[in-house]
């Protein structure tokens, strides 16, 4: 797998670091890396040694620098999706548009901070006349974008997040891991304090000495401000305390900030070499973090904390990002709010306590050992890169085979399904083995489609017309329209239910699929089909994967006279739908799956009544709790959906698809009144 790596600055900066791990790790598993920089790409020599290329942007845009193996780009992992990313990659996709054998490579978009505060902080007021088009010129290409990083996200195949929290700011229908920092294990390692190096720097023996090597900007400075404050107050309390500072400051600061600099700090600068930094921060009896637990470190991971925690000293955490998963007196030393007094309290409750000093050291390197590891990252992204490479839409992958197109229509011609039934894991490991790429959410996406997908080839004919309720990405709908069918999606692509917005993307990657931006109701009967003509009682099949559920009553029986209006005599409404059968809402699924049910049985001229409807869902949730083969959503899946919320809120919940089959009689009256409930 060939890999290229788009930094937004130079090797300079914190985040190549973290590129620079990975791409160790992933050269070793047997991919072919290059990384490249918007400039000075000789800054490598930083890193020491490197497996993977070396280019810039430009370079690799003209050619100049490309894979050992002779062949193009698979994926391209750009380093948050900042404005000099976001114009490389238009370039890069231009570029390899123009060559017609060139197959486009998957896009991947990692995101470590909180995009909009970060240009906030430096551009104040002008970011909103960016935003609203009133300025154009002269946007810092270091920034994101307010008007085009979001659309740059929608854009991507997949995304990887530094920290949980920003599954908040990302869409919610692409694949994203989840990838913690590491650092680097040959420098950054336990090792005792050297004494002759502290006297070397002017440090004295009876003082306690903090270190940080973080860079001050103006997202960050009052937090950093902090750590200085809690430096004097130490030592206007009576403790001896030394700050050993690296890093830059990017912003002119405050005249008492420098005084406290003067007293209390030994300013070392930026050290580019990793080996000496790791010397120096083992200068230190205690590591500190500081900050509050508001929006700016709510999204972020601090690139310094692996590095403190790999060196095997106490640190000193807020209570947000890292800090809400590390247990305070253990892993660390937890703050409400890390600011100055509360970090000088914190500094003396450790000193003072050498069983406490011990827990924490040991503590960290335990922490770092089980959770912040380059191969480990390395791998989930690796398997990442594969789900999406595989998951690819059939425009993005080379022209099939004749054998590639008839495979799933000889495979699945005959397959059935009853009314009424459940997903299972024997179906889904059939879907795994010949329909790989519609399994690629982590979720019950990965049963839906592929069920959905073999129950139209089962039950209809190439050549007829079928619409697609809510797609999202109409990934079944452009395997059966190049299966022979002339395949329709209707979404409003709005947003709503956490479903994407970026509708002209989707219009651009499946243009043989018929995309009406609307919300599906009665009047779309009356809209153009593929024959320029109304679709009323034209349709073969209208079907749903994984909306029905979200749809309240009201609209759920505008659905199906939607339905009934649209469907030729015989036409096939088929549908997929999420339901708890264990945990927080399955009564509402019970009753949801019931009306679903309902409506299918009047679409097919049978007025079942409430209670045999309700009484066909129960024992349909019963049977498959008690099924080995129940095909169930996994804890990944459901840390999916969680996204940032405490578990607490959004506790597990055992969940099923429940799956519907029925055909229009040439007098179904599906939605013809409200739905009998009486009995409820």
């Amino acid at each position: 797998m060939n890999v290229l790596f788009a930094l937004y600055q130079n090797f300079a900066c914190n985040s190549a670091n973290h590129v620079d791990g990975i791409a160790r790790e992933l050269t070793a598993l047997g991919c072919s890396c290059i990384v490249a920089v918007p400039s000075n790409p000789t800054q490598a020599e930083l890193l020491g040694s490197v497996p993977y290329g070396i280019a810039t942007f430009d370079q690799v845009l003209a050619g100049e620098i490309g894979f050992d193996n002779g062949r193009g780009i698979d994926v391209a992992h750009f380093w948050t999706p900042r404005e000099v990313n976001r114009r490389f990659c238009e370039r890069l996709q231009g570029a390899v548009d123009a060559k017609p054998s060139a197959r486009r490579f998957a896009t991947i978009i990692h995101m470590e901070d909180n995009e909009d505060l970060i240009a906030r902080s430096q551009l104040r007021d002008s970011l909103d006349e960016y935003a609203s088009g009133q300025k154009i010129a002269g946007f810092p290409a270091h920034l994101s974008h307010p008007l085009h990083w979001k659309k740059f996200l929608e854009s991507a195949d997949g995304l990887t997040v530094i920290i949980d929290a920003l599954r908040d700011v990302i869409p919610r229908d692409k694949p994203v891991e989840l990838t913690w920092p590491s650092t680097d294990e040959r420098n950054f390692h336990p090792r005792p304090v050297d004494l002759a190096l502290r006297k070397e720097l002017g440090i004295k023996p009876d003082h306690t000495v903090l270190a940080y090597h973080g860079n001050v900007h103006q997202a960050n400075f009052r937090e950093v401000r902090s750590l200085y404050l809690a430096v004097a107050l130490l030592n206007r309390e009576g403790w001896p305390t030394t700050l050993l500072r690296m890093g830059r400051d990017h912003i002119e600061v405050d005249p008492l900030f420098r005084r406290w600099a003067a007293e209390h700090t030994r300013t070392v600068g930026f050290v580019p070499n990793r080996a000496r930094l790791a010397e120096l921060l083992s200068l230190a009896d205690v590591f500190v973090q500081p900050g509050l637990c508001d929006v700016f470190n709510q999204y972020r991971f601090p690139s310094k904390v692996p590095d403190f925690f790999a060196l095997a000293r106490p640190v000193i955490l807020p209570r947000t990002n890292i800090g809400l998963v590390t247990r305070h007196g253990q892993d660390a030393y937890v703050l409400d709010e890390a600011n100055g007094p509360a970090i000088a309290d914190a500094v003396k409750a450790i000193a003072q306590d050498e069983d406490l000093r011990r827990t924490l050291s040991s503590g960290a390197r335990l922490f770092f050992e089980a959770n912040l590891s380059w191969s480990a990252t390395a791998a989930k992204i690796l398997a990442l890169y594969r789900r999406v490479l595989k998951g690819r839409s059939p425009v993005d992958l080379a022209e099939p085979t004749n054998g590639d197109t008839l495979n799933p229509l000889q495979r699945y011609s005959q397959t059935k399904f009853p009314p009424l039934s459940y997903a299972t894991v024997r179906d889904y490991c059939d879907s795994a083995d010949h329909l790989n790429f519609l399994c690629t959410m982590n979720d019950l996406k990965d049963v839906q489609r592929p069920w959905s997908a073999k129950a139209l080839i089962g039950q209809l004919k190439p050549g007829g017309t079928i619409l697609e309720i809510g797609a999202g990405e109409p990934r079944v709908a452009a395997l059966l329209q190049s299966l022979g069918w002339n395949a329709i999606v209707c979404d409003p692509y709005d947003g709503s239910g956490h479903g994407p917005t970026d509708y002209m993307r989707y219009v651009k990657a499946y243009p043989n699929v018929r995309i009406i931006r609307s919300v599906f109701d009665p009047s779309i009967a009356d809209v153009e089909g593929f024959a320029s003509t109304p679709m009323r009682g034209r349709l073969d099949a209208v079907y749903s994967i994984s909306v029905l559920e979200h749809v309240q009553a009201a609209d759920l029986e505008k659905a199906f006279a939607g339905i009934e209006a649209a469907l030729k005599p015989g036409g096939l409404s088929l549908h997929c739908a999420d339901a708890v059968v264990q945990g927080g809402g399955a009564e509402f699924h019970v009753e949801q799956m019931a009306r679903i049910l309902q409506f299918q049985n009047r679409l097919a001229g049978d007025d079942a009544d409430w209670d045999r409807s309700l009484r066909s869902i129960h024992e349909l949730f019963a049977a498959a709790m008690q099924d080995l083969d129940t095909f169930f959503l996994g804890p990944q899946g459901h840390n999916q959906w969680r996204g940032s919320q405490p578990f607490e809120q959004f506790p597990f919940r055992k969940c099923i698809s429940v799956q519907f089959i029925a055909r229009k009689k040439k007098d179904s009256h599906a939605a013809a009144g409200p739905i009998d409930r009486s009995s409820q």
